[in-house]
């Protein structure tokens, strides 16, 4: 909850050349969702990857991702 927090400090107090903020909704199956964390997955770690070429360190950025089901049983359907 605390990177949630300054995420939303950053959009204050951090100037917008500075930052990315950006979200995406994407409608899709099960086997899908799999992928999609999969490629977050490799994503992070090629982000590691281009950080290490970098020997020079200069900046510290925290970098978030979130995937969670917005997806709502239609009323009427509860097990």
């Amino acid at each position: 909850m605390k990177m949630i927090q300054l995420s939303m400090e950053a959009l204050q107090t951090v100037p917008s050349d500075k930052r990315d903020i950006s979200a995406v909704t994407i409608a899709t199956s099960a086997e899908g969702r799999e992928s999609i964390r999969k490629e977050i997955e490799n994503f992070r770690r090629y982000l590691l990857f281009v950080a290490s070429q970098y020997p020079e360190k200069e900046e510290v950025l925290e970098i978030n991702f979130q995937m969670f089901d917005l997806t709502r049983e239609p009323k009427g359907n509860a097990s």
